[in-house]
C-alpha cells in the first residue's frame, strides 16, 4: 500500500501518514507521550482530603428552604 493510499484509507494527511512511516523506520515507539506540563489543578484540588470530607458532610446536610 502507497502513503498516498493509507492516507485516503485512514482520512488523514499524506504528511500525518510519512511521520508515522518514518518513526516506524526508526523503531520509535507509536505509543501516546505523556501530557505536558503539571497535572491539572482541579483534579488535586478534587482529590485532597479536605474536598472528600466536605462532599461528604454535605450529602448528610438537610436544607430548609425559606
Amino acid at each position: 500500500m502507497t502513503k498516498s493510499e493509507a492516507a485516503r484509507t485512514f482520512s488523514v494527511s499524506r504528511s500525518s501518514v510519512k511521520s508515522y512511516a518514518k518513526l516506524v523506520e526508526e523503531g520509535c515507539p507509536l505509543a501516546p507521550k505523556k501530557r505536558p506540563g503539571s497535572k491539572l489543578k482541579m483534579f488535586m484540588a478534587i482529590s485532597s482530603p479536605l474536598y472528600i470530607m466536605v462532599r461528604a458532610s454535605q450529602s448528610r446536610c438537610v436544607w430548609v428552604g425559606g
